[in-house]
């Protein structure tokens, strides 16, 4: 398959020049007006031309007739001089190479030289030795040069210092596995690439590729065999010592993707590379499926001893509950009616006889006591978790810190009595306090000193927990690993301290952030109090803090046929037409190199064959489907997708399209960027997976489809996540994860109901991050004050407690650390977050974070409840989740919306896609909207620019999704002229 790759990366243009970065990038600094003033008056303005595009470029236009009037109008306005001279200046060609070497000499830029390339070209190793990345490498390398005040060379020549460096990194990484392999590592590595033999259907390297499926004990099994599989090639840490993760998951994918045939054609050293980082990362991936195995399975047997509990609670609660409330009102009565034997003796005799009120007190007791005794339920699941734990912790390598050695101690006992039954268990007072007091009444009955039954439970279902919140962790894992090996160490993190709270823009010292949090807080409080009366919109009359709802938004009534009008403007289009016209516009598909580095010339066909892989991939389709819809064959699509399709490329894309409508003059009505809104969606996916799981609010088993929408309506990122976690666990995945390389940054984060957390409100304190969630039925939330004798007159009756800032101050330093952890890329926000909302007890991080969390969250509640205008923009941004839901849908029409790949790497390519396909139809809406509104006003339509906020990019009634569609660049292209 010949598929070439264009360039996404040059030097800066003139394109999308806003009027904000004209007022900023050519405004004459002093010193460089008096310098501009030092050349002869009709060569100042060309010269000052000159000087400012090159200072914006980093490259000379010697040609100033490219560059826009509005600029030259900008600086000749600066200068109190005609625009026009500026022609005059540009056909003085030997004048404006002296003036280019003083420039030169102005902004000290150095010609770049053999030493600058060599100097270069050692950068690049290094950038080459952590990462495979080739367009951000050579954007970062253009900006370097730009840093260093080099002249820029030719795009072409850096190119070729780019490829070069590749291929020596290569060939570095061939070497060192040819070194680090024994000859019989090196002779069953080729051996998973030997040819069929007669009657094999699979290769040896294919079987290696097993996908999980739902958590059974076939599924464990069958992992198992293959880890143990794995291990046999002993490829471990020694061999991958100093070499990058990107690195190893680079090698890895290609290893997953390649045929047997393919790595069969490449040199053995480069073969020994790439299926040993593959069996290395393989391993890894493999082992955390085993954990994850026993985690889900011990949540599916809670959840089913929870769902039996309420089915045979169910059975009586009618007739318990009635006479729950007769017995209750009889108890009312006796208790008022003890001084009055008469009337007492009445309101007996109304339950008939001493049999029917015995009746009712053992109904109402067997209620009481059913409701608080689901774990009864577990005994008839014990067999099938022991058949699970046992398979997994024989291979477990469990440690802990020595506060969590009782865990350890515990699954060791329980291991030493699986091997022998004999093993007999020794009861101390300090075991019994080692084990949580709800358990007590299960492991130590009255009648019966102890129940090994239930503690087995118990400790199968504890170590499962402490294995999600990091108090135990395995050897070897990557998921379940220590937490320590992510965080910055206590070296990195005293240097990079003052960094850091210089960021959050918070004093050194932490006794005076307290008092800063203290402060904050008091404000709050006071600011309430005072402007509580004059709000009609709240009210404390019962004790609680209460908001009426919202006014209806004002509307102009003329909105709806505006919107008509655009759209008869636009006319209807092919979601094909739109990819093509979005990569004629941008070129996005640079971004899809080979997943092996390859460098190929470039074709148009290459570019619409992979338009084709792209829409099938995002919409759905399936290569089958594609081929009967498409010119391209099925197997073309399926070669497509395997070698460029992969989920960096696709997200380098996406961020390529995010950056070009951010920069949108349009996309500014609809917001500056600085905020997103975190919500998920339910995606269906085939039950014979480990990622599916059943969703009690959507009523179906399958996946979360996890988005962050800008409040510009354009994605910035989307995560494919279990249904069975906590959404807010991975909410803040896209603001620190360094592959998404979003220009704008956002610095407030909205959230619907699953954001309202007091940990969550925490974390975000301490990352510089605004969390302003949707504060839904806000009466149920407990309100805090900084003190016990801080008093705040009317809103005093509304206020829950004080915070213990004692809790925070003996956690902050470990607090900051881990949040620099996170804000410095080192570890993923939704680790962090995943171990610490699934702490068993008590932990000091986990109530330092509570506790600042309940402060933050108490300001948020107080700005929330005194500003409609807040709470119309939080419930804005809510909306725009719904609205990017509904267009997702609507995209992702193949299949009937299911995701039948069970590849848990596949189905993050899949809504990858999904997400670049979206992001490329809003923004080739919101073009065509920009277009639509110059047209109309241009008829003398009157209205409002900023009424086109009203009017929002996700709309899809003009879109055609079926058809036959050639994906013909050409006749793309001459429609295109033809209509202009």
């Amino acid at each position: 398959m010949n598929i070439s790759i264009a360039k996404n990366y040059s030097y800066p243009d003139f394109s999308n020049l806003s009027q904000e970065i004209l007022e900023q990038k050519f405004k004459l600094l002093k010193e460089e007006k008096e310098f501009v003033n030092a050349r002869e008056k009709h060569n100042r303005l060309g010269f000052a031309v000159l000087m400012k595009t090159f200072s914006f470029l980093g490259y000379f236009v010697t040609d100033l007739n490219k560059v826009p009037i509005s600029m030259v109008t900008h600086l000749a306005v600066q200068l109190s001089l005609e625009p026009d001279t500026v022609k005059r200046y540009n056909k003085l060609t030997s004048v404006k190479k002296y003036h280019v070497q003083l420039i030169k000499k102005y902004y000290g830029i150095n010609l770049f030289d053999a030493e600058c390339k060599k100097l270069l070209y050692d950068w690049l190793l290094q950038q080459y030795r952590i990462t495979s990345d080739h367009n951000n490498i050579v954007k970062g390398c253009i900006q370097k040069i730009r840093n260093e005040h080099w002249e820029l060379p030719a795009i072409s020549y850096i190119e070729s210092i780019v490829n070069d460096a590749l291929e020596s990194t290569n060939q570095e990484f061939y070497t060192h596995f040819e070194k680090v392999l024994s000859s019989k590592q090196k002779s069953m590595i080729n051996e998973l690439v030997r040819p069929l033999q007669e009657k094999q259907k699979k290769s040896e390297l294919s079987l290696l590729k097993l996908i999980p499926g739902k958590p059974t004990i076939i599924t464990l099994n069958a992992q198992i065999k293959l880890y143990n599989k794995l291990k046999e090639f002993e490829i471990g840490k020694d061999i991958m010592k100093n070499i990058s993760v990107q690195k190893i998951e680079s090698f890895a994918h290609q290893g997953k993707k390649y045929n047997i045939k393919i790595l069969r054609g490449f040199s053995a050293s480069k073969r020994h590379a790439i299926i040993s980082c593959f069996i290395y990362k393989n391993m890894k991936d493999t082992f955390d499926n085993i954990v994850h195995t026993l985690i889900k399975k011990v949540r599916v047997i809670h959840n089913k001893a929870d769902k039996k509990f309420r089915e045979n609670l169910g059975r009586y609660s009618e007739n318990t509950k009635k006479n729950m409330k007769d017995y209750n009102i009889l108890s009312n009565k006796i208790s008022k009616s003890y001084d009055e034997p008469k009337i007492l003796h009445k309101e007996i005799i109304t339950f008939k006889t001493k049999e029917e009120f015995e009746k009712v007190i053992v109904e109402t007791s067997q209620y009481v006591y059913e409701r608080s005794d689901t774990y009864r339920y577990l005994l008839g699941e014990l067999s099938s978790l022991r058949r699970f734990s046992q398979r997994v912790l024989k291979i477990a390598q469990l440690s802990c810190e020595p506060e969590h050695m009782h865990l350890l101690e515990m699954v060791e006992l329980v291991r030493k009595k699986w091997k022998n039954k004999n093993t007999k268990v020794r009861i101390t007072e300090e075991f019994k306090k080692s084990i949580e007091s709800k358990w007590h009444e299960y492991i130590f009955p009255e009648n019966k000193d102890f129940d090994w039954r239930y503690f087995e439970i118990y400790v199968i279902s504890t170590a499962a927990t402490a294995l999600k919140s990091g108090d135990l962790w395995i050897e070897g894992s990557s998921e379940y690993g220590s937490l320590q090996e992510h965080l910055l160490s206590d070296e990195d993190w005293e240097k990079i301290k003052p960094e850091f709270l210089k960021e959050l823009k918070l004093p050194f010292d932490y006794e005076k952030i307290i008092q800063r949090f203290n402060t904050n807080l008091d404000e709050a409080l006071t600011r309430f109090n005072k402007g509580i009366k004059g709000n009609r919109y709240v009210n404390t009359n019962d004790g609680k803090l209460r908001i009426s709802p919202l006014d209806r938004a004002d509307v102009p009534k003329y909105i709806p046929s505006l919107k008509y009008k655009i759209l008869d403007y636009i006319g209807d289009v092919n979601l094909t037409d739109m990819l093509i016209d979005v990569q004629l516009q941008t070129n996005f598909c640079s971004n899809f190199r080979h997943m092996g580095g390859w460098i190929k010339n470039i074709s148009q066909t290459s570019n619409e064959r992979l338009l084709g892989a792209l829409h099938s991939l995002g919409c759905n389709l399936g290569p089958a489907q594609t081929s009967k819809s498409t010119k391209f064959g099925e197997m073309q699509i399926i070669n497509a997708r395997n070698a460029y399709l992969s989920e960096r490329n696709l997200r380098n894309a996406n961020n390529q399209i995010v950056n070009l409508f951010m920069q949108l003059r349009m996309a500014k009505i609809w917001g500056d960027a600085t905020s997103v809104s975190a919500d998920g969606r339910q995606i269906t996916i085939s039950s014979k997976n480990l990622l599916a799981s059943w969703n009690a609010k959507y009523h179906s088993t399958g996946g979360m489809l996890y988005t962050h929408v800008s409040d510009m309506y354009i994605a910035i990122y989307s995560q494919l996540i279990d249904c069975g976690v906590y959404e807010a666990q991975f909410i803040l995945d896209p603001i620190f994860n360094v592959d998404n390389k979003i220009e704008i940054k956002p610095n407030k984060l909205h959230a619907d109901t699953h954001g309202q957390t007091e940990l969550m409100f925490g974390f975000c304190t301490l990352l510089g991050i605004k969390l302003m969630p949707r504060m839904k039925n806000i009466s149920q939330y407990e309100l805090y004050k900084p003190d016990a004798s801080s008093d705040y007159n009317s809103i005093e009756e509304i206020i829950d407690g004080k915070i213990d800032w004692s809790k925070i101050y003996v956690a902050l330093d470990q607090m900051l650390r881990l949040c620099a952890s996170i804000r410095y890329g080192l570890v993923r926000s939704s680790l962090i977050l995943k171990k610490l909302t699934s702490y068993r007890k008590a932990n000091r991080i986990y109530d330092g974070f509570r506790e600042l969390g309940k402060a933050a969250r108490t300001i948020y509640i107080f700005e929330y409840a005194s500003s409609k205008e807040l709470r119309r923009m939080v419930q804005l941004a809510c909306n725009k989740s719904e609205m990017w839901h509904n267009f997702q849908k609507f995209m992702y029409f193949g299949q009937s919306g299911e995701l039948r790949i069970n590849d848990l790497a596949e189905q993050k390519e899949s809504t990858t896609a999904l997400e670049l396909v979206c992001n490329i139809a809003a923004y080739w809406n919101a073009v065509k909207i920009k277009e639509a509104v110059q047209h109309l006003k241009e008829k003398g339509e009157n209205f409002k620019d900023e009424d086109i906020k009203f009017i929002t990019p996700l709309i899809t009634s003009h879109i055609n999704r079926f058809g036959r569609f050639d994906f013909d660049i050409e006749k793309r292209k001459k429609q295109i002229n033809d209509s202009s």
